[in-house]
């Protein structure tokens, strides 16, 4: 399995405690909360004052959680996930919701559409990936999807000074921005020794120069961005991106 699909494990077992998102929560109402939405929901009216007709993606979609609530705004939105017990989920929170959207199993990076859309929204999907082609994948894909005055929204950890947090975690290690995990025998993984632990590849952690550094290469650039710091931990850059 490639490194990410261990969220179908995750997600499977989510679903047998009757939890219906990726922290536990158990009331669809309150996805609408979530830190995501909030964030975009700081600048969203903003750069879409109207949404009547309006077209979005969710990539990495989970249980809906962005998606759910783009819909909620007027948005026809698609979400995508890789993990086919996520999108069971967010189907029955969308149904729950009473909310009319879409959402589909797909490998992500290998999205292929000729449909043009308003707003592509990483769904804190970007850190998953490790591998330099799956990253620079998922931004010819945003940048495919998009028209030319659409915006790309990116929701991804950022690198702390400290990440002692993450580090003092037993099943963790952090080296070169590269969050290691241990697991299951039964994953087929890309295992490796790193400080001394049979690990594989679990996220992508980025600074910010790096990350500006990425978009911008990527083809986009930054209309709008904050980082959000931790202390001891991993931060998160919200961005709006537009096509350059």
């Amino acid at each position: 399995m490639k490194y990410y699909d261990m969220h179908e494990d995750a997600y499977k077992q989510l679903k047998a405690k009757d939890k219906i998102s990726w922290d536990g929560e158990t009331d669809p109402s309150k996805l609408f909360d979530h830190e995501i939405n909030q964030a975009i929901g700081k600048r969203i009216d903003h750069f879409f004052e109207s949404k009547d007709g309006l077209k979005a993606v969710d990539l990495g979609t989970g249980t809906g959680t962005a998606a759910l609530n783009l819909a909620r705004k007027g948005f026809s939105v698609v979400g995508y996930d890789l993990s086919e017990t996520a999108i069971e989920l967010a189907k029955k929170n969308a149904s729950e919701l009473k909310l009319d959207l879409k959402f589909e199993v797909a490998d992500i990076i290998s999205i292929k559409t000729n449909d043009k859309v308003d707003l592509v929204v990483d769904s804190s999907l970007l850190h998953c990936l490790v591998e330099k082609k799956d990253r620079a994948d998922f931004f010819k894909l945003s940048f495919d999807l998009l028209k030319e005055e659409g915006l790309l929204f990116l929701h991804t950890m950022i690198e702390a000074a400290d990440m002692s947090e993450m580090t003092d975690r037993e099943y963790l290690v952090y080296e070169n921005h590269i969050l290691y995990s241990t697991g299951p025998e039964r994953w087929d993984m890309k295992w490796m020794q790193v400080q001394g632990k049979k690990v594989f590849p679990h996220r992508y952690i980025t600074t910010t120069e790096m990350l500006e550094k990425e978009i911008h290469e990527a083809g986009f650039e930054i209309v709008e961005s904050l980082v959000d710091p931790q202390v001891k931990s991993t931060g998160t850059f919200c961005g709006w991106l537009k096509k350059r």
